[in-house]
């Protein structure tokens, strides 16, 4: 029964570490992702390339 054993558990924390790896990753791109929108509104605005008639259109 030991046998069998030790691939099992390297498979299973093999998985856990690769599924928590994607989740991590995921949830920072999209972190990055609304920072990156959220400087160029405020760049664009700063250097008056957003008018109120077509920021909100």
């Amino acid at each position: 029964m030991s046998r069998k054993l030790g691939p099992k558990l390297i498979l299973s924390l093999t998985v856990l570490i690769v599924v928590i790896s994607c989740v991590g990753g995921y949830l920072n791109f999209r972190t990055e992702k609304r920072h990156l929108v959220e400087t160029m509104v405020l760049g664009a605005d700063r250097h008056g390339a957003i008018t109120p008639r077509a920021f909100f259109s």
